[in-house]
């Protein structure tokens, strides 16, 4: 599951895309150990992960890391990890 299938209803430009998507690897890349391997699972946080970082940026954020952390804080609320 990539993030750009998601991005097509938003009203991002061309910095803004990057900026959400390099903050979805970099976050990925941090929590991808945790989900394991099941394709299902994978694909769930995947899913979950960038609907967090595109409501981050949306909402109040443009900044890359800011944008990370915030995204990074709802899925790991969702899993209930610490």
């Amino acid at each position: 599951m990539k993030i750009h299938p998601l991005l097509k209803p938003t009203s991002l430009g061309p910095e803004a895309l990057e900026r959400v998507t390099q903050a979805f690897n970099e976050a990925w890349h941090q929590i991808e150990q945790r989900v394991g391997g099941d394709a299902d699972q994978i694909d769930t946080a995947r899913i979950i992960l960038a609907k967090a970082v595109l409501k981050v940026a949306s909402a109040e954020a443009d900044d890359l890391d800011v944008i990370k952390t915030r995204a990074l804080r709802i899925v790991f609320r969702h899993f209930h990890w610490t």
